[in-house]
């Protein structure tokens, strides 16, 4: 299933597709009531991804945008960001999550960054128990360098994962 879905870098052609997929989950799968202005990397996501290290990619199949993930460089360090796949897609059957973490950890490590962390919410079983099946280690708040934790994720975070490179 997931051979038929290809992961490319984001353009601006994708906007559109990309807000609505992850404001969609967030608010009616999620039951996050974030708005674009509490998610700095929606309002301007080709600014936000820039520098040595950043990018943000999309999952289509055919013109359809179905997930989204991003990996956010600051200090040598990668921050993983806005995963997000259309429900129809989802699952160990397709392969999908595991394709984007991938492409996520290949790009970090062709950039030389030290490590990638993230930040979930804790009533996110499913999506926490695929980050530990996939060699991600929990930590604490305290555990996450402050200048990744000041700038790089939302309100509804309240879990952090770390995986070395």
């Amino acid at each position: 299933m997931a051979g038929n879905m290809i992961i490319v870098p984001y353009s601006a052609q994708y906007e559109a597709q990309c807000l609505h997929l992850i404001e969609d989950i967030q608010k009616n799968e999620m039951n996050l009531t974030l708005g674009r202005a509490d998610q700095e990397e929606l309002m301007h996501i080709n600014s936000y991804y820039t520098g040595a290290g950043s990018c943000f990619w999309v999952v289509l199949a055919g013109d359809t945008v179905i997930g989204t993930i991003g990996l956010k460089a600051t200090h040598g360090i990668g921050v993983l960001k806005k995963m997000y796949i259309h429900a129809d897609h989802r699952g160990a059957h397709t392969g999908l999550a595991a394709r984007m973490l991938a492409t996520v950890i290949d790009h970090a490590r062709d950039n030389q960054l030290k490590f990638v962390c993230l930040g979930t919410n804790s009533t996110l079983a499913r999506a926490r128990r695929f980050y530990e099946k996939n060699g991600w280690t929990q930590i604490d708040r305290k555990d996450v360098p402050e200048p990744v934790l000041d700038s790089s994720f939302n309100i509804a975070d309240d879990t952090f994962y770390k995986i070395d490179l």
